[in-house]
């Protein structure tokens, strides 16, 4: 199989096992807030900082030598290439008549509120 996206995907992967290293530090930092044989655990230093490294190491390990998911990952990529990207001329356009409509949206709410307060106020006086 002839991987033309292998960088990408391995910065991806990379990326993948460092948010696995910040959420196991994180875990285990708040287990070992909560419970005491983790705190007591966790104090090690080579826990502390082994434990986050190995789930992270293991994480892209288990990413970049399935070939199943490489080869997802490389459609993924390949179709992502594919999409036709709006230009930035379209994006200020939509964004203008968007907030257009929000603005003419919103005066006539407030009028009909305005209105609606009025006739109530004139029912119950």
């Amino acid at each position: 199989m002839e991987n033309k996206n292998g960088k990408i995907i391995t910065v991806a992967f990379l990326l993948t096992a460092a948010v696995a290293l910040i959420v196991a530090r994180v875990l285990l930092e708040t287990a070992s807030a909560a419970y005491g044989p983790i705190a007591k655990f966790y104090s090690q230093d080579m826990v502390k900082h082994g434990l986050p490294m190995l789930i992270a190491f293991i994480t892209f390990a288990s990413l970049q030598f399935n070939k199943g998911i490489v080869k997802w990952a490389d459609e993924v990529i390949t179709e992502t290439l594919k999409v036709v990207w709006v230009s930035t001329k379209d994006i200020v356009a939509m964004t203008m008549v968007t907030i257009v409509m929000v603005l003419i949206s919103s005066v006539v709410l407030m009028v009909f509120d305005f209105a609606s307060s009025n006739a109530v106020k004139l029912i119950l006086n």
